[in-house]
């Protein structure tokens, strides 16, 4: 009883709260804010890396509404004031702070803002018209009753404000992904036909993604939920390795078909539903490619996602218990720890297979210390060539692999060093300098202002 009574009053705190701001108008992007007293007393003394880069450093850094055309996304909401930023961010981290997580049984840390970017997370990605429309996945990892407030119904009267700007740069990496291993996948493919006619024993293509400040995060949940629901739909005479398929197939009907009656409240074809995770638009030939996930953040970051993956997402997407992302605790200030993780986990097995890998910064070099960024890019790169043969295929602007070597890429929307602005040439000389060589690069508003996708430099 007096735990039917505590969650009545969360749900009456939530509906009040909900109704005080969108009665006030007040321009609101909830999430934006944190889950404690102490992180917010933190959030004031945390020093963000290159945060005071003025208005002489902009020229080269496109408009909130062009990067968001970049990457289809609705633009911010226009002519929002730094007053009604700061605003909407003072409100809301108070209410989530006194409101939200106050009857949290996790209350997981808001560590570098990560909790505050997976409420933005899930309000972006239960917004249908989105292409980081996720099925309701990060939605999944916020705390029950309370979750409301952002919900597939609600999230549409929300101004686009703070999470409209994380939703770029979470189009932006989706998308990257997704086309480098769609492309890995079918020169793997082809390969392995030109090897299947001479013969020879064939593999599936190995794939490695290594999030680096991982947060609450949830892209490697993505792939894999996506990867195991594409291998429930192979032949009858294939087996596929998901434990409980017909349990996840009555979820996403259902699922779908709420998202079918919702699609015309919101003005979207039904077509643009059909196809869960749709921000990873994988093409079918994944069903010949071994996934492996691993996240890297701090030791406390990784504690309290254990604990929401565990308690949450396990419980409402139990097909997902086997096949979680390894999560590692480290501190990437500290470089020599850095370097021996990265060692551990890039190991050429000597398998006629190479595995393949991508490695992803999003949103955290901005809190590091000055010179760390680089030095973390160029530890990347030495592990990776360090580890067997590395040699690279091209198809278009994005690079492949042959079936006895791997392919590596970075790819990140983050802060990169000595780059004020959003200056190409200067991008293309500070990934040479770290062993990269820059493939694509999209410049946004923001902190986490640089955006691209870049492949392993070899001699």
């Amino acid at each position: 009883m007096a735990k039917l009574h505590r969650r009545l009053l969360v749900a009456t705190l939530a509906i009040i709260t909900s109704s005080f701001i969108i009665r006030e108008n007040l321009a609101f992007s909830l999430p934006s804010v944190v889950a404690s007293s102490s992180s917010s007393s933190a959030l004031s003394t945390t020093t963000i890396r290159g945060e005071g880069y003025g208005a002489s450093n902009n020229s080269t850094i496109l408009t909130p509404a062009e990067a968001a055309a970049m990457v289809g996304v609705k633009p911010a909401m226009f002519g929002a004031t730094n007053t009604t930023w700061k605003r909407a961010w003072k409100v809301h981290r108070f209410l989530m702070t006194n409101v939200i997580h106050k009857f949290d049984s996790i209350q997981p840390t808001d560590s570098k803002l990560s909790l505050a970017c997976l409420w933005w997370k899930a309000l972006a990605g239960n917004d249908a018209t989105s292409p980081v429309y996720d099925n309701q996945l990060a939605y999944d990892l916020l705390p029950p009753v309370t979750r409301w407030i952002v919900s597939r119904r609600v999230c549409r009267f929300y101004p686009r404000l703070h999470h409209a700007n994380v939703e770029i740069r979470t189009a932006y990496l989706d998308k990257s992904v997704s086309n480098i291993i769609n492309n890995i996948v079918m020169m793997e493919n082809n390969s392995n036909i030109t090897t299947k006619n001479n013969n020879a024993v064939t593999s599936k293509t190995k794939i490695r993604i290594i999030v680096m400040g991982g947060g609450y995060d949830t892209r490697c949940m993505k792939l894999l939920e996506r990867q195991i629901l594409l291998d429930n739909h192979k032949t009858s005479n294939e087996k596929s390795n998901n434990a409980r398929p017909h349990q996840q197939r009555r979820f996403w009907n259902r699922r779908l078909k709420k998202d079918r009656k919702d699609s015309r409240s919101y003005g979207v074809d039904n077509s643009s539903l059909m196809s869960p995770m749709s921000s990873l638009q994988l093409s079918n030939t994944n069903n010949y490619y071994s996934l492996e996930c691993y996240e890297l953040d701090l030791p406390e970051v990784v504690h309290a996602k254990k604990q929401l993956l565990e308690t949450r997402l396990n419980r409402r997407r139990p097909w997902l218990q086997q096949i979680s992302p390894t999560l590692i605790p480290v501190n990437f200030n500290n470089l020599n720890d850095t370097r021996i993780a990265l060692e551990r986990l890039i190991i050429d097995d000597g398998g006629a297979t190479a595995t393949n890998n991508i490695i992803i910064f999003e949103g955290v070099m901005i809190y590091l210390d000055e010179g760390i960024p680089h030095s973390l890019l160029r530890i990347c790169s030495d592990v990776l060539l360090n580890n067997g043969d590395v040699r690279r295929l091209t198809i278009g602007n994005v690079a492949s692999s042959s079936s006895s070597s791997s392919s590596n890429y970075l790819c990140f929307a983050d802060r990169l060093e000595n780059i004020p602005g959003g200056d190409i040439n200067a991008a293309h000389v500070e990934m040479d300098s770290t062993g990269w060589e820059l493939l694509d690069w999209l410049p946004k508003p923001g902190l986490a202002r640089h955006m691209g996708v870049a492949r392993l430099r070899t001699l």
